[in-house]
């Protein structure tokens, strides 16, 4: 008998032992939070979705789970080109990561800031004081002043979030929804695109529509989905038209890209899913009856009947 028949023989009562791979798990209750461009050790450059945890962070790196190999490893801030928020879906660099860590203030230099460049954000996230006073008007509720200021990493596009005084309460407000801001430590009037400039001056991107033609993109969206329905289509050559009413109730006129960029948030369900009369509803009497002129000269240039507006846009 040879040896390895001989062992072959011991050993053959003797049970296996499985082997099971062990099982790697993100923290339970987590999410990917932030998308980071990041250059490896070997020189290579990846985008990884991260979880970073906070107490795992220091100044030399913040150790997080990695979505794409499936296990908890530090990421260096050294070796980071760039960080963008995916909830709030902006870039806020890899000082606002290095700040949402909660390590204190640096003057060092990130990859992604020019030299001497300041912090991507002005705001604190503990703000000690108001900075604007907000006119609010929301549709539907009464026109309200508060005085405010953003907290730090909080806003977003459409909106910004936090601190209101007196009693240092959350809040929430949409650019569109503001109408005004006093700037508290300067003075200056600022209309809500100037105030996304200000609140988003880390943001390299462009203004969203719904900001910057906040106030007259009901009036469109009626007109537009009026003319839609009862004579096919709206063309180019009713938008001076459009304009007119506009500027009859003290909005500015809407230039081409001002146009495409509200009928194409009509194509693509911004409205809500609410009907035309829904929207109608929610005009004020003015742009009601600024609507009501303009869709009755239009259907009357194509020979229908003005009862179909009136039917519409009464009041």
């Amino acid at each position: 008998m040879g040896f390895f028949d001989w062992f072959r023989k011991c050993n053959k009562n003797k049970p296996e032992v499985e082997v099971v791979p062990m099982k790697r798990e993100p923290p339970a209750g987590s999410y990917p939070l932030f998308n980071i461009h990041y250059r490896e050790d070997f020189g290579t450059d990846t985008r990884r979705d991260i979880f970073p945890i906070r107490m795992y962070a220091t100044e030399e790196g913040v150790r997080a789970w990695d979505y794409l190999i499936g296990e908890l490893r530090l990421f260096k801030f050294s070796q980071m080109l760039g960080v963008h928020d995916i909830r709030a879906g902006r870039d806020i660099k890899v000082r606002g990561l290095w700040e949402w860590c909660g390590l204190p203030d640096s003057a060092q230099s990130f990859r992604d800031e020019v030299p001497g460049a300041p912090k991507q954000t002005q705001w604190q996230t503990v703000p000690s004081a108001a900075r604007f006073r907000l006119t609010v008007n929301r549709r539907g509720t009464p026109l309200r002043e508060v005085d405010f200021t953003p907290r730090a990493w909080a806003s977003d596009r459409r909106a910004m979030s936090g601190v209101v005084w007196p009693g240092e309460v959350e809040e929430a407000f949409t650019f569109a929804d503001i109408t005004s801001a006093i700037d508290l430590h300067s003075g200056e009037l600022l209309d809500r695109a100037a105030l996304w400039n200000l609140v988003l001056a880390h943001r390299d991107d462009a203004m969203p529509w719904y900001v910057q033609w906040a106030d007259q993109h009901l009036m469109v969206l009626c007109l537009v989905g009026f003319v839609r329905q009862e004579l096919g289509q709206f063309k180019a050559a009713m938008r001076p038209q459009v304009n007119d009413a506009l500027l009859s109730v003290g909005y500015a006129p809407l230039d081409e890209d001002g146009f495409k960029s509200i009928i194409q948030a009509t194509r693509d369900g911004y409205n809500g899913g609410m009907t035309l009369l829904d929207q109608a509803r929610m005009l004020t009497d003015s742009e009601r009856e600024a609507c009501m002129k303009v869709a009755r000269t239009l259907l009357e240039a194509k020979g229908g009947e003005s009862r179909m507006a009136e039917a519409v846009f009464k009041a």
